[in-house]
């Protein structure tokens, strides 16, 4: 991996960060929620990117930054099936036509999920 550690960092507390406030707004707020999982996880995702190259793509394409970090790291294939969890929530949640309505049972795995990769990349990377 390369000797950078700023970047990875920065991305992983964000991606905490989006973990915690998600948590926050569950029973209240959960298609809010919802939102925050997913990006907590985009965000751990790529700094498990930044941690192994340097970089990460501008996408919000979970499917495709676990492919990325795949590449770089083969024993991530187990984050698949929370990846494709929360990935039906990159566009969705931008437009509401698109996006069913999120009960607290479904806010509840996309939460299970994020913080599964999420703390992964903690377990990678450190905080």
């Amino acid at each position: 991996m390369p000797d950078n550690t700023r970047e990875p960092t920065l991305w992983l507390a964000y991606a905490i960060e989006d973990l915690e406030y998600g948590r926050l707004g569950v029973e209240r707020f959960p298609r809010s929620a919802a939102w925050n999982f997913q990006q907590a996880a985009e965000k751990a995702l790529k700094a498990m990117l930044f941690a192994q190259n340097g970089s990460a793509p501008r996408t919000h394409d979970l499917a495709y930054l676990l492919q990325l970090v795949i590449g770089g790291q083969p024993g991530a294939v187990f984050l698949v099936n929370e990846v494709m969890e929360l990935a039906e929530l990159s566009t969705g949640s931008r437009y509401p036509a698109d996006l069913p309505e999120i009960t607290l049972a479904d806010c509840r795995r996309y939460e299970s999920a994020a913080a599964v990769i999420v703390s992964w990349a903690v377990s990678q990377i450190g905080s």
